[in-house]
């Protein structure tokens, strides 16, 4: 104990420094050091969160990246698909629509054809009758008298072949 004196310390002041120190250091851990390993922990936990969140919205972002690439791939498949089948479809119609309108015009044609035909027969039957009708004439000047379709038929006929 001398020795502490030689010091310069004191029995009574070190154990009352000491026993401050650790009502201090009781009441800095009780009130300020938990609170602050609390504080730090909440924001431990919430940067932990945050990164998790960050690292799951970027693998769902990652996943619907994936998902658009597949659904354009399927969409421009479809698309492509849809785009054949029309062109087929239209490649189609206008076969059909070649087809009907070379039908059609094939039976204007064949009308025409039928109508000249008809129209060429209705002049050769008026020439053939104005034929006869001048054969009769002729006849009659050269023989001089009225020659009658009974009689002469076949003469008329001969002549007029």
């Amino acid at each position: 104990m001398e020795l502490l004196h030689a010091f310069g310390l004191d029995i009574r002041i070190f154990l009352a420094q000491l026993i401050n120190f650790a009502v201090l250091l009781w009441l800095l851990h009780r009130f300020a050091y938990q609170p602050i390993l609390k504080l730090l922990d909440e924001r431990t936990k919430k940067i932990e969160k945050g990164l998790e969140d960050a690292q799951k919205a970027a693998t769902e972002l990652t996943q619907a990246s994936a998902k658009r690439e597949e659904i354009l791939t399927q969409t421009k498949a479809e698309s492509k698909t849809i785009l054949d089948n029309a062109l087929l479809s239209a490649g189609k119609i206008k076969e059909s629509i070649q087809k009907e309108a070379e039908e059609k015009a094939k039976e204007i044609v064949r009308y025409a054809t039928a109508q000249a035909q008809e129209e060429k027969n209705k002049m050769m039957a008026e020439v053939k009758g104005e034929v006869l009708a001048l054969a009769v004439e002729i006849t009659e000047k050269i023989l001089g008298e009225q020659v009658t379709e009974l009689r002469d038929k076949k003469y008329i006929e001969r002549i007029t072949k």
